[in-house]
């Protein structure tokens, strides 16, 4: 009837634009593995620059947010847990 496929995908390319990527599916690799882990292989292969570098920048992203929110969560903390919190009279310690 209607393809949409093409003009889905060209809306939804994720982040980085990997190359070469071949979809796969979890319902592949636990049906033919042996046909699966060689398209992973390759993909991973492909694209180890882009895993790398989005590792890096998720660690990084991370780490700076709670760097940021550092004093907005210790009052949440503080108001939750504290001598006067709500949960800190109760004798609750997490």
């Amino acid at each position: 009837m209607w393809d949409y496929g093409s003009e889905l995908q060209n809306v939804y390319t994720p982040i980085g634009a990997f190359r070469g990527l071949q979809a796969i599916s979890l319902g592949d690799i636990l049906k033919t593995p042996q046909q699966a882990l060689p398209q992973i292989q390759a993909n991973l292969m492909q694209n180890w620059q882009a895993i790398l570098v989005g590792s890096f920048m998720t660690a990084f992203a991370f780490k700076a947010t709670k760097k940021v929110l550092r004093g907005p969560i210790g009052k949440i903390n503080r108001g939750l847990f504290g001598k006067r919190g709500v949960i800190g009279n109760v004798g609750f310690k997490l």
